[in-house]
């Protein structure tokens, strides 16, 4: 059974279980015509690094920030 992103325990899951939730959080089996797109929330990292966590900290400041 998988997860979703806003039910996953990020502290225990593995990473199989974080990568399960992550396409079902962009519908990855659908067409990509009809899957999430890139926006003022979300934004898709081909790797994980130093870039990525700066990509992070802006979106946890969008709109004021995040309480």
């Amino acid at each position: 059974m998988s997860t979703s992103l806003v039910d996953l325990n990020f502290t225990t899951a593995g990473d199989i279980e974080m990568y399960h939730a992550i396409e079902r959080f962009i519908d990855i089996s659908a067409p990509q015509t009809d899957r999430q797109a890139e926006g003022y929330t979300v934004d898709f990292k081909e790797e994980w690094g130093d870039k990525s966590l700066r990509v992070v900290a802006s979106f946890a400041n969008t709109f004021g920030g995040i309480c």
